[in-house]
C-alpha cells in the first residue's frame, strides 16, 4: 500500500515525461537584441533589482544554511540566459539546507529559466506570496538512493514552498531528486506543466497545505 501511495502522489500533480539534463535553450535563451547587460552569478549573491544572469556553469561553495543566490527585495524578476548554478553537494537537511535560489519573506518575485543542481534544494520559497518559478531546471539535488520510502523523515530535492501563498511553479523540471516539489503549510498555489521523474521518495509532497 505504501508503494502504491507513493506512485499516486508522484503522478498526481506532475506531467509524466522524460527529464533532460540539458537546458532547453529555446525556452531559456534570451535574444541578444533584448539583452543589454548580464551579471555573472557569485556565491552568496543578493539580488534586489531586475537582473539577467549570464550564460555558463558557475560553481558555488554554498555551505549548510546558506544560499548561492538570495532575492533580497520585492517586485524582482531574475531571468537566466542558460545559467547553471552548480552546488558543492547537498548539506544541511530540514531547517538549514544549502540552497541554489532562496526567496524568503518576499512578494511578486519571478525566477525564469534558471538551473540549480548539487544543493539540498534547488530553490526554496518561504514566507512569501505571488512568487513565480517558470521554466526552472531544479534536477539532481539531494537524494538518497539507498533509503526506502520514509515519507518525510528525510527532506530535500527540487523546490520547497513553505508558508507561501498565491504562487506558481510551472513548466519546470525537478528530476532525480529525493522529492520533486514540496508544499508545506501553504495555500492557493498553482503547480502545472512540470516533470518530476525519477524521484527517490515522492514527486509532489503536500504537508498541511490546501487549495
Amino acid at each position: 500500500m505504501q508503494l502504491a501511495r507513493k506512485f499516486l502522489l508522484t503522478g498526481l500533480f506532475l506531467i509524466p515525461g522524460a527529464c533532460s539534463s540539458a537546458i532547453d535553450t529555446e525556452s531559456t535563451a534570451t535574444s541578444s537584441a533584448s539583452v543589454t547587460t548580464c551579471k555573472n552569478p557569485t556565491s552568496g549573491m543578493i539580488i534586489t533589482t531586475n537582473t539577467t544572469l549570464c550564460a555558463g556553469t558557475f560553481a558555488t561553495d554554498t555551505p549548510a544554511g546558506s544560499a548561492a543566490i538570495t532575492i533580497g527585495a520585492d517586485n524582482v524578476t531574475v531571468t537566466c540566459n542558460q545559467t547553471v548554478l552548480q552546488g558543492p553537494g547537498a548539506s544541511g537537511a530540514n531547517a538549514s539546507p544549502n540552497v541554489g535560489f532562496n526567496v524568503v519573506g518576499r512578494k511578486t518575485v519571478t525566477l525564469k529559466g534558471c538551473t540549480a543542481k548539487g544543493f539540498q534544494y534547488g530553490a526554496v520559497v518561504k514566507n512569501s506570496s505571488a512568487v513565480t518559478l517558470d521554466t526552472m531546471h531544479l534536477d539532481e539535488n539531494f537524494t538518497d538512493p539507498t533509503a526506502e520510502w520514509v515519507y518525510d523523515s528525510e527532506q530535500g530535492g527540487g523546490v520547497r514552498l513553505e508558508n507561501t501563498t498565491s504562487s506558481t511553479v510551472k513548466n519546470s523540471t525537478f528530476c532525480r531528486n529525493w522529492n520533486g516539489i514540496e508544499l508545506r503549510s501553504s495555500s492557493g498555489n498553482t503547480v502545472t506543466g512540470n516533470t518530476g521523474n525519477q524521484t527517490n521518495n515522492i514527486g509532489a509532497l503536500i504537508v498541511a497545505s490546501n487549495n
